[in-house]
């Protein structure tokens, strides 16, 4: 049974702002309206606009890039949960403007609504992110030592490294943070790459400058290719405006390909297959996510009250669906990057709320395709 629909209101905003507007500039919006999807995700640190800017879980890492004391990380939690207070103040308004905004059109069925509307409520949202932001990280700023200070760049590209990363993923592989894959498997400890190797230490650095480089160039396409918030939908325009983006998309994955091998070059062989594993795990995390059906058999694995034959059976089962599911993880991996290579799957633009992941036509085939046999073959 096909599933019904997302009600209105589910709906991220930026969608339903881009879809009114296809739907109102069109001569044939039904069909331009299928041809077209778009998501959004924004907001340094992520998750988009109704996420608070700082949270208190990134005092910590506040505190290893700068090297705060036990009074400053106080200071600091405090001035986050005053100013994650304060947006979330912001964010409850916003939604309950766009709730309004859902009613009417509700009640006269007219797109317009939100293209008249909306843009308002989400630039208004994304300016208050800002303006915390630039208040939390002004206040911690003024709190530090000249020593601590010296860092203060530092901390600016872990924000841009990890907004890159929680933010929306353009093609596999541009979204990678490799010093949390680093931290992830034991390489390093912190941002700052305690207990790193000699020859591995290096890598980071480098690796931590060039990424922002590719990053800031990404934002700064995203900023210049925005398509008018007003007016016709302009199918050209938006396909030039993707691939402006999309071109530094590329740059920025290449970095991420670059340094996962040369890390991966010096690490042991233990360490390497994890890190190699890992990569695999943040380049494509909608294929090799981990699945309901190992979840369920590892919970079954960890009962006491497992008879031995019954543990050997469950095991036996989850190493079969394991390696049953590898080729058809790879053939999907395959296929996605083919068509993120050819620009099949789309790319990103501004918007007025935050970056815009925008698709012309369907899903590609080769994709749809990979995507059904995985599925098919997963419960077997």
């Amino acid at each position: 049974m096909p599933h019904a629909g997302p009600r209105l209101g589910t709906l991220p905003a930026a969608f339903l702002l881009s879809s009114a507007l296809l739907v109102a500039g069109s001569a044939t919006p039904v069909a331009v309206a299928q041809q077209v999807m778009t998501f959004t995700s924004s907001g340094p640190a992520g998750g988009g606009n109704f996420r608070a800017p700082v949270t208190t879980r990134d005092v910590d890492r506040f505190a290893s890039v700068l090297g705060l004391s036990p009074d400053q990380v106080e200071s600091a939690r405090a001035m986050v949960e005053t100013a994650v207070a304060e947006f979330n103040t912001a964010s409850k308004a916003a939604r309950e403007q766009m709730a309004e905004i859902e009613a009417e059109f509700q009640e006269s069925r007219d797109p317009s609504i939100f293209r008249d509307k909306m843009p308002a409520i989400t630039r208004k949202l994304s300016e208050k992110r800002s303006e915390i932001e630039k208040q939390v990280l002004g206040d911690l700023r003024l709190t530090l030592t000249p020593e601590q200070d010296a860092n203060w760049d530092r901390l600016e590209r872990l924000r841009r490294r990890e907004a890159n990363v929680s933010g929306m993923m353009g093609i596999s592989g541009e979204s990678v943070d490799l010093v949390r894959v680093g931290e992830k498997v034991g390489v390093i400890s912190g941002p700052v790459f305690a207990g790193a190797g000699e020859q591995v230490k290096p890598l980071f650095e480098q690796y931590e400058r060039e990424l922002d480089a590719a990053i800031q160039a990404k934002q700064k396409a995203m900023t210049e290719a925005r398509p008018p918030a007003e007016g016709n939908f302009d199918r050209d325009a938006m396909a030039k405006a993707m691939e402006a983006v999309r071109e530094k998309s590329v740059a920025l994955r290449e970095v991420n390909q670059k340094f996962a091998r040369q890390i991966a070059g010096v690490l042991s062989e233990g360490d390497r297959s994890k890190w190699e594993q890992e990569v695999k795990k943040q380049t494509f995390p909608e294929v090799y996510r981990e699945t309901y059906a190992s979840r369920a058999m590892k919970a079954a694995l960890a009962m006491d009250d497992l008879s031995s034959e019954q543990r050997s059976q469950v095991q036996s089962a989850m190493e079969r669906f394991e390696r049953d599911l590898a080729p058809a993880n790879e053939a999907l991996a395959k296929a996605i990057a083919e068509a993120d290579d050819s620009g099949a799957r789309g790319g990103m633009v501004g918007g007025a709320g935050g970056p815009m992941m925008v698709r012309m036509g369907d899903e590609p085939e080769t994709v749809k395709a990979a995507r059904a046999a995985r599925q098919r073959g997963r419960w077997r």
